[in-house]
């Protein structure tokens, strides 16, 4: 069970064992509680969703508390992330362009009449919360030449009043800002931090990845996690898989060290000036 101010997320894994009738008792049983309690359950606001694979065939069950029907949905809005029951995170990624749109636009708008110091806060404040929120969840989908990508590069020759075609790397570098196909990289560094210096919840640490022993003197080869087996495109995102993944790309020595060496905020500065260092200042 989540539960965030007045909204309340419940879930469970389905299986064969538990049926309709089953889940519906649980459902009366909590409503129960709740008018125990003096509480109040607005069940027409009450959704739920089924997640599965587009492959797999569901039979939907009918869900009711006191009798009342509660309407099955295909996404929904969960603490500004958009859920959708097919695992995939287009109708929340379309949700964050649109928005994206629209602070370009303004952008566009205001950048006759107001100097780069004021476009570059109003990138900063209107556009870089839709890019960081979440972004381990959906980041892995955002690739070069992404609609999301796209806005950005749009946003930053619009601070710098470059040609639409200008390369926006060396943008970045003059800006201090990081492109988006890396923000998701950084947001998996802070991640890996986070989680070897038990600042995690505990539910966590079956993800905290082991540097194999070198076992001969002879083995050169910089050791690196091991990836795990997939079965599927669906594992291949998980947050686990993705993590090894990249500590791998990047060194897993090198940032192992650096976690036990810097606080927090001094890994995040490491990492972003890690990462702007290896833009190109301009490209010929």
């Amino acid at each position: 069970m989540l539960m965030y101010a007045d909204d309340t997320t419940i879930y469970c894994n389905i299986n064969q064992n538990i049926g309709e009738n089953e889940i519906n008792h649980e459902l009366n049983s909590i409503s129960n509680w709740l008018s125990s309690n003096k509480l109040s359950l607005n069940i027409k606001k009450t959704k739920f969703m089924i997640f599965h694979t587009h492959q797999k065939v569901v039979n939907y069950p009918i869900l009711k508390i006191n009798n009342i029907e509660i309407e099955r949905v295909t996404q929904f809005n969960f603490l500004g992330l958009i859920l959708s029951s097919n695992l995939k995170w287009n109708k929340h990624i379309d949700h964050i362009s649109l928005k994206l749109s629209r602070v370009v636009g303004i952008m566009y708008r205001l950048k006759e009449i107001y100097p780069q110091s004021i476009l570059l806060m109003i990138y900063n404040t209107l556009m870089l919360p839709h890019l960081n929120y979440c972004i381990l969840a959906w980041g892995l989908n955002v690739t070069e030449g992404h609609k999301i990508h796209l806005f950005q590069k749009k946003a930053l020759r619009i601070i710098t009043n470059d040609d639409y075609l200008a390369h926006t790397e060396p943008i970045c570098k003059k800006l201090q800002l990081v492109k988006m196909t890396d923000m998701y990289r950084i947001a998996i560094w802070k991640f890996y931090f986070k989680l070897m210096n038990n600042m995690l919840p505990s539910y966590f640490d079956s993800m905290k990845p082991v540097l194999p022993v070198i076992c001969s003197l002879y083995e050169v080869r910089k050791p690196t996690f091991h990836l795990p087996h997939i079965n599927h495109e669906y594992a291949e995102q998980l947050l686990k898989y993705q993590l090894i993944k990249i500590l791998n790309a990047y060194g897993a020595i090198t940032l192992t060290a650096k976690i036990h060496t810097h606080s927090f905020h001094g890994f995040k500065l490491y990492i972003k000036y890690h990462v702007l260092g290896s833009y190109v200042a301009h490209f010929d």
